[in-house]
Parts: structure tokens; sequence; C-alpha cells
């Protein structure tokens, strides 16, 4: 018996400094698992060597399918966390307006940014309804224009915090420019995302 706990005391201890050795090489953005989730993985996995050994064939798949629900609730509650915000809103009319959103996912490299062009003229006026869960009311008409992941490997893989959107330059040709900008976070950047960037589009009516 004192065998077998110093053996799952050494599996938690090496899947402890897995984690920390995780954590310190991957900035939060970036990391999916850590100190705390590595030991259970490394326990798991003795626990599960330890019942195969003892006529438990089916304690291997068992606690691998507890593991993997583990990984995709933990995944799920960063994607729920991380849904998403409006950054810039740029108006085109006195109804219309591009919107730009962002979020980001653990695991996944840069930031996920679309471009929406939203009109409000159908919608209903919401301003004195306290409540909307429940009510009747007609949304903003919504539709995308862009996905920034369409370009991501045209922008070295990474996303930055886009932020700001403006209407440039107009081109000889007559067509409006779209800028659409974000900056280092300075003097704070604590992360890979944090950088200038500068993306400017020809808009085609």
């Amino acid at each position: 018996m004192e065998q077998h706990i110093g053996e799952g005391l050494t599996a938690l201890l090496l899947g402890m400094l897995l984690g920390l050795e995780r954590e310190r090489s991957h900035p939060p953005e970036e990391r999916f698992a850590g100190v705390r989730t590595f030991p259970i993985f490394a326990l798991a996995g003795y626990l599960a060597a330890r019942l195969g050994q003892g006529g438990t064939p089916l304690a291997l798949p068992a606690l691998m399918l507890g593991v993997s629900a583990l990984v995709v609730a933990a995944y799920m509650h960063a994607a729920e966390k991380n849904r998403g915000a409006t950054t810039e809103i740029l108006a085109i009319t006195n109804t219309k307006f591009l919107v730009l959103e962002r979020s980001f996912s653990v695991g996944v490299n840069g930031n996920q940014v679309r471009l929406y062009e939203i009109d409000t003229a159908p919608a209903s006026n919401v301003l004195n309804m306290p409540v909307l869960a429940g009510a009747s009311f007609i949304p903003v008409s919504k539709r995308l224009v862009l996905d920034f992941e369409t370009l991501k490997t045209r922008l070295g893989n990474n996303i930055a915090n886009l932020e700001g959107i403006t209407f440039g330059p107009r081109l000889a040709n007559g067509n409006d420019t779209l800028v659409v900008v974000a900056d280092d976070n300075l003097p704070t950047a604590d992360s890979v995302t944090d950088f200038n960037q500068f993306l400017v589009f020809e808009v085609l009516r």
C-alpha cells in the first residue's frame, strides 16, 4: 500500500512539474493547462496503469473518457469567458454601421476578429424595456463583411488586438478605404498579440 501511495505521489509531483514548466513557458492566452491540470492527468494515467495491472481492463478507457470530459469542460468554460466583445463601431449612414467584434480562445494563436454590417432601421426600440428575456422585439439585422481568420496566414499567423476602424483616404478610382488598427498596449504589453498592426482595405460597394 505504501508503495502505491508513493508511486501516486510521484505521479502527482511529475504532473505538477510539467504544469509549472508549461505555465512558465507559455503566456496565459496561449496556455490551456497548467499546474492544476497536469497533476490530474498524471494521476489518472497512474491509476489507469495500476487498475489495468490489477485485472480491470476497462480502467484505461474509463479514465480517458473522464479526462476528455474534463478537457472539454475546461475548454467550453474558457470559450464562455472569451465569447467576444464589440471593440469599435463606425457609422456608414444614419442606420447602418460597421461593427468590429473580437474574441480570444485559449490555445488559439492570435485573436478571432470579424467585421459586420448592422442595420438598425427595422429593429425595435428597446430603450424602455427593462428586460429583454421573453419580450417581443425585432433585433438589428447583421451581415458578416469580413472574417479576419481568412487573412491569418497573410498576417504572419497572428491577428493583433484590433480595436479601431475608420474610413481612410479615397482612392483614385473613387472607392473609399477602410483602416483597421491595433496598438501594442505599451507600457503594459504582456501578450504576443500586443503589437502595432495597420490594415487598409478598399471598400467595394
